[in-house]
């Protein structure tokens, strides 16, 4: 899950009527939510936390909030709530890279694998693009430029990151065990 970080709680954040204990409440019910796998819970919870946050919030500081619904909404293929929550994003001021990399898994999320490769193409340098990269390669059964695009996964300082990159490098190097092994297995 690109995004969910677990240590990003937006206790910062006041409620309407001061109190930032509710909303903090919300996004950890949410979170919980999430990680139960209870996603269309999560996403309700998220959202009412956003409607909590309200206008009260500084600016940017809703931010985390929004990124996990954009991943929630992935995660259960609502483009069309994605989509929007990317349009928020935009309106927020968030970067371009980080726009890009977004949009880049909701082409994979629609199935518009050579799109989504474009973009991701456009920061080779950055580790969540190149874990982009890794996932159109494994798509397109490109092994050898998922194993180099992998590479430059590895070295990335997000855990979350990390550990898909190594479950992902694990995989091949146990197909690698095996040299009678089938290419469906890699697959």
């Amino acid at each position: 899950m690109i995004g969910f970080n677990a240590g990003e709680e937006p206790l910062s954040l006041g409620a309407p009527g001061g109190s930032s204990l509710p909303l903090a409440r919300l996004v950890a019910q949410a979170d919980a939510a999430a990680a139960a796998g209870n996603l269309k819970e999560a996403m309700a919870l998220y959202e009412s936390a956003l409607a909590s946050a309200g206008s009260s919030a500084p600016p940017g500081a809703d931010l985390p909030i929004v990124r996990k619904l954009f991943d929630t909404a992935l995660l259960l293929s609502d483009v069309v709530k994605a989509e929007s929550v990317l349009g928020l994003l935009s309106f927020r001021g968030v970067g371009e890279d980080v726009l890009s990399l977004l949009r880049g898994f909701l082409l994979l999320r629609r199935g518009d694998v050579d799109r989504a490769r474009e973009i991701f193409a456009l920061h080779p340098e950055s580790p969540e693009h190149a874990y982009g990269m890794v996932i159109v390669s494994l798509l397109r059964e490109e092994h050898g430029e998922a194993r180099d695009a992998l590479r430059n996964v590895l070295r990335t300082s997000d855990p979350l990151l990390a550990r898909a990159a190594r479950a992902i490098q694990g995989a091949y190097d146990e197909f690698a065990l095996f040299e009678d092994g089938q290419p469906t297995h890699r697959t």
